[in-house]
């Protein structure tokens, strides 16, 4: 029976490696196997003829977007496996979701390497037969050469190399989904502190124009190092001779290297998976506000950032009138909240699968703060402002609404009974709007929280929206906040990378 294999063939990416073993796997039985790109065809008219003249009688396919586009009208009988991309990120794009959909409708069965693909399989497409999704385990045969790590490093990046280093090592193509900037700036500052601490990036550039951003990047980074890809065998022997694996992926369906690198039982620690560290990827102490760009709520949503991690939180507020001691004005109620890994946010969360910026913050209102959404549902309109963290491969969508006092109240009293209440969230907070006589305690004091991502900065920006404080008492309170950060980080010995 003769099978024809379609996925890109970039020289080193994880593709060329999964497609290659489903042909070893299918030839070790007697199955004839051809492994070719989309891209050697020109139209499905191209494809039909190719089949007929190679007696081909099934086609299997890489990604519902990559090789589904060329599947999807074909007429021709075929299965495709769902990778990774496809239902983290190319879902977000309409068009490619458009050919998903015809492809994934249109093949006879799908197949998913995990029960976490099954599961966004059938969130995306539930129409699909159960019966239609294969769930199939992976397996990997790790064949490590005789290449030296350290003498690689020693050779090319020798102002690094020292007998005695520890070398982290993270394995993937160069593009955003896989987000290997995630960690460099965090491994270079432990380099400066321990010089034999290096990290390893390793992969082909996959984007050319985020391989520029990347390239930049590391340049500037001592203890970094990247090196543009390894044979196969080469990435095992890296791989054996790290101290830990390192796994920054945004999206992982396939996950080869995380599997190479437990058979090769190494350490490894992977930023991406788990149910709450989800969310480590934005809320980590040491996002600085340099890292965050603002762009318009319209460009957040386009091609541009399509293959981005997007997320949607909310300021709910009221306005009211009363005084504390007779000396300071509430100004009003806003609703902040502590998290569960004891930083200060708004409530929100990460946009699932199938949904837009807006779908999301109103679905996780619900789920964290129990809200009415027949009575409070949050609109376009109250889009306050969006930013992007390329660093992260991030976009954050931030809103405000106004509600009125007894319903304020309402909301803050129904968190208590909300789903992910002591989970997720462990409290709400009302920020302090007034600065108290000795210029520091209260808005200023709690400015020198520590935030989830850019929070801080949405807070300020949410004041000065909605014109609940006037410019120069936010400016004031700002002020007062860096200087006694500054005065007692030096007094302590830190520096302020929290700002």
């Amino acid at each position: 029976m003769n099978i024809l294999l379609i996925s890109h063939l970039q020289k080193g990416s994880g593709n060329l490696h999964t497609i290659e073993r489903i042909r070893t796997y299918l030839s070790d039985v007697d199955y004839k196997c051809t492994l070719t790109s989309p891209d050697e065809f020109d139209n499905e008219d191209d494809l039909k003829s190719y089949v007929t003249a190679n007696s081909i009688k099934l086609i299997i396919g890489l990604h519902a977007f990559r090789a589904g586009k060329l599947l999807q009208d074909a007429k021709i009988n075929y299965v495709l496996v769902i990778g990774g991309t496809d239902v983290n990120e190319d879902y977000r794009n309409q068009n490619k979701m458009n050919v998903m959909t015809q492809s994934v409708l249109s093949s006879r069965k799908i197949i998913v390497f995990s029960n976490g693909l099954r599961r966004k399989v059938q969130e995306l497409w539930p129409v699909i037969p159960q019966d239609k999704i294969i769930e199939i385990k992976q397996g990997v045969q790790t064949c490590p050469s005789k290449f030296s790590l350290t003498d690689y490093i020693q050779q090319h990046h020798s102002d690094v190399y020292t007998t005695d280093m520890v070398i982290c090592l993270c394995v993937g193509s160069i593009r955003p989904v896989k987000n290997p900037l995630y960690l460099v700036q965090e491994f270079s500052e432990l380099h400066k502190r321990r010089q034999n601490i290096v990290y390893v990036i390793c992969g082909p550039v996959v984007d050319e124009e985020y391989g520029k951003l990347f390239r930049t990047e590391i340049d500037s980074l001592p203890g970094v190092i990247f090196i543009p890809g390894l044979p196969l065998t080469d990435a095992h022997a890296a791989i054996q001779q790290s101290f830990a694996y390192i796994n920054c992926s945004n999206s992982e369906g396939m996950a080869l290297a995380i599997l190479e690198s437990q058979q090769i039982q190494n350490s490894m620690t992977d930023i991406g998976w788990g149910n709450l560290a989800q969310y480590e990827h934005y809320g980590r102490v040491g996002d600085i506000k340099e890292d965050f760009d603002i762009i318009s709520y319209e460009d957040s949503k386009g091609e541009l950032y399509s293959s981005f991690k997007h997320a949607s939180h909310a300021m709910l507020f009221a306005r009211n009138d009363t005084v504390l001691w007779d000396l300071y004005k509430s100004r009003a109620a806003i609703m902040m909240q502590m998290r569960f890994d004891g930083l200060i946010g708004f409530p929100g969360g990460l946009v699932d699968p199938g949904e837009n910026p807006l779908d999301g913050v109103n679905r996780e209102l619900e789920e964290e703060i129990g809200l009415d959404l027949c009575k409070h549902k949050l609109q376009d309109s109250d889009q306050v402002v969006s930013f992007v963290n390329k660093r992260k491969n991030l976009v954050l969508h931030f809103y405000g609404k106004e509600v009125t006092v007894n319903d304020f109240s309402e909301i803050e009293m129904k968190t208590l009974s909300a789903p992910d209440y002591g989970n997720e969230t462990l409290g709400m907070i009302r920020p302090p709007l007034y600065t108290m006589g000795d210029g520091y305690r209260g808005l200023p004091a709690f400015l020198s929280n520590s935030y989830a991502g850019n929070s801080r900065q949405e807070l300020l920006i949410g004041l000065q929206h909605f014109k609940i404080l006037e410019q120069d008492e936010i400016e004031k309170a700002v002020d007062s906040w860096k200087t006694f950060m500054k005065t007692n980080r030096q007094t302590c010995g830190l520096t302020n990378t929290d700002s």
